[in-house]
């Protein structure tokens, strides 16, 4: 099995790749689109969200289907991700769609659900599995989700040639200044999902607790918990501010510098990461890419193994239990 920095090195061929929908023509006419995905198989269809908004995916990271009423799902196509194939609360969401006779379709590897959608035949493409880790194989699930949706995306060749060193080192640094302290990472409303993709890898990569925000709605109640006094107080010294700024957005990249020369009046460690790329969609594989090499230089630095997932197993192993 590859490493994680192997992983990562390799992680733009993604973009090269083909994906192959199954049993399309079980594919059904619908009005709106509801993802059933947890962890890092929702790190696609977030991706999704930003760079297509107009198509306002719904993802449920739940048991079970979302609380609308019967029409409204019947009116939806409901994907269902998960990269095992294996992983609860999608499953349970399948068994309510089957057993409605909604319009389904699948992502995976495999797994329970890959027996699934072969047993059922319902539509769905199957991604590779040589990821090791869900939240690795993001290029593969949002190429499928375009796939089943057919979407094209016309900077698949830009974002495969996105060059990984300047990426690696700055993620090197990222991680320096980060430390010890736990990141709190802001973003602009229209990336609210990378910030979550940031929190979401600095977990389970990192093995450190992490949070998000987003302008400018934090600038109305956040920035208020580092205190109304000169310098911050003890319960927010352990915290280092990292904000992912948005060049598209003139008056939110004003208010981030604001909040930034605040927090550092305060002593409170902030960084400003540019938003370098010549596409939305190369932005946002970028900083995805930037949230990976932080983390795993965050767990080498601590002597964590990016890939395990001990905790996540203690819990899995407990709820085997009556």
């Amino acid at each position: 099995m590859m490493t994680y920095r192997e992983i990562l090195e390799h992680f733009l061929t993604q973009f090269s790749w083909d994906p192959i929908v199954e049993n399309k023509e079980r594919l059904r006419p619908f009005k709106r689109i509801i993802v059933l995905a947890m962890g890092g198989s929702r790190l696609a269809p977030d991706m999704l969200n930003m760079y297509k908004p107009e198509l306002d995916i719904r993802i449920h990271s739940d048991f079970g289907l979302p609380k609308f009423s019967r029409e409204h799902l019947e009116e939806a196509l409901i994907i269902v991700s998960s990269y095992s194939g294996d992983t609860d609360e999608p499953l349970s969401g399948v068994q309510e769609a089957l057993d409605q006779n909604l319009n389904l379709a699948v992502i995976t590897t495999g797994g329970a659900l890959g027996d699934l959608m072969q047993k059922n035949q319902l539509p769905g493409v199957m991604i590779p599995s040589d990821s090791a880790v869900a939240r690795e194989s993001t290029g593969y699930g949002f190429l499928a989700l375009a796939a089943l949706l057919n979407i094209e995306i016309l900077e698949r060749k830009a974002c495969a040639a996105i060059t990984i060193e300047p990426i690696d080192a700055a993620g090197k640094a990222l991680a320096a200044f980060i430390g010890n302290r736990i990141p709190l990472v802001y973003t602009s409303e229209r990336f609210n999902e990378l910030g979550y993709a940031w929190k979401l890898i600095l977990n389970e990569t990192a093995k450190i607790p992490a949070f998000c925000n987003r302008f400018p709605e934090l600038a109305h109640n956040e920035i208020s918990g580092f205190g109304s006094s000169a310098a911050a107080g003890p319960a927010t010294a352990g915290f280092a501010v990292v904000i992912i700024d948005d060049q598209g957005s003139p008056e939110i990249s004003r208010r981030m510098a604001a909040v930034a020369e605040i927090l550092e009046g305060k002593n409170i460690p902030t960084k400003i990461v540019p938003w370098q790329a010549t596409s939305e969609l190369e932005g946002i594989l970028s900083s995805y890419l930037l949230a990976h090499y932080t983390a795993l230089y965050l767990a080498e630095q601590a002597g964590k193994d990016p890939l395990g997932t001990t905790i996540i197993e203690q819990l899995k192993e407990k709820m085997k239990k009556p």
